[in-house]
């Protein structure tokens, strides 16, 4: 699978885990919370580290990368809001329904203009060495938040 798949892949998870900590009853208590942080930021370190400074260099794509960068910077906020220990439920919610926004968004951007474009343009051999990248990352990432 390339890196481009993984990521998708990886998008699908995060999405149902969204849906999981939204429908639980108190989301804010929630192991499936930790995990949902945990997984965002081991992609989204991939793709900063990885993905995007390889794409940004793509000049058909390049604002829409930049505009990833600062989205992430928007999704981070929104968690490090969702790991206050003293969050009540309803802050807690919005926050979800914020994120959620923001992912779904995101999402929409990346595969359907920055993925499609990287892999038409990247070779096979930049797509392996970034889908080898996007591995060790992944691999070797330590989350801000313990599971």
């Amino acid at each position: 699978m390339d890196v481009f798949n993984m990521l998708k892949q990886e998008h699908d998870e995060v999405k149902k885990g969204l849906q999981k900590v939204m429908r639980a009853m108190d989301p804010a208590d929630s192991g499936k919370l930790r995990r949902l942080c945990a997984d965002l930021e081991r992609h989204m370190a991939v793709e900063e580290e990885v993905v995007y400074p390889r794409l940004r260099k793509i000049d058909e794509i390049s604002g829409v990368v930049t505009d990833g960068f600062e989205e992430h910077k928007e999704i981070k906020d929104v968690l490090k809001q969702l790991k206050k220990k003293d969050m009540d439920v309803e802050s807690c919610e919005e926050e979800l329904h914020k994120l959620k926004d923001l992912i779904e968004h995101h999402i929409r951007e990346e595969e359907t203009r920055s993925f499609e474009v990287a892999a038409r343009t990247l070779s096979e051999s930049e797509i392996d060495r970034l889908t080898e990248k996007a591995r060790d990352t992944k691999e070797t990432f330590k989350p801000s938040i313990v599971v």
